[in-house]
């Protein structure tokens, strides 16, 4: 039920790290989720206090979040957030998706520092701001190629099965 989801969620010591969700935007997402076919809901009697909705996650669903998860986030500022979630949450459940995401990011990463790289100017302060928005762009590449590299994806694909997302 949405309760149990909330506290999972502020509990989980990577997810909770990227995103704050009240309890009541928890329940406004589910009822989103609900409308867009992508959830199913459904009301049980509980054994203590009134009935809960409990949620689960339909086929249109996973497929939507298989999706999701596969793309690339299309601007830098928005690695912090929603690249890091996808990758977190891609690895639990198939460390290959995963690496072919970091893969897709770096590319798309790439690509989006040629086309903007004629924006810099010499002088001002549009020279701070845009310089700013370059060496984070290069950074993030940089440690990309590096995750791409790492043991982390060959450690877990010898070692263990994917983990399912619930």
């Amino acid at each position: 039920h949405g309760y149990r989801l909330h506290r999972r969620l502020r509990e989980d010591p990577v997810l909770s790290r990227i995103w704050t969700i009240k309890q009541s935007q928890m329940y406004f997402l589910l009822s989103k989720l609900v409308r867009r076919g992508w959830v199913r809901s459904v009301r049980r009697k509980g054994l203590k206090g009134p009935p809960r909705t409990e949620f689960s996650i339909t086929p249109n669903g996973r497929t939507a979040l298989s999706r999701w998860l596969a793309v690339p986030v299309q601007a830098p500022r928005e690695l912090r957030g929603a690249f890091v979630a996808k990758l977190y949450l891609a690895y639990r459940d198939s460390p290959t998706a995963a690496r072919s995401l970091v893969g897709k990011q770096r590319d798309l990463l790439r690509a989006w520092q040629r086309r903007h790289a004629h924006e810099l100017p010499r002088a001002g302060v549009a020279s701070v701001v845009l310089g700013i928005r370059d060496v984070q762009t290069r950074a993030a590449i940089e440690y990309l190629d590096r995750l791409w590299r790492s043991q982390l994806f060959r450690h877990r694909l010898a070692q263990r099965k994917p983990n399912p997302i619930p």
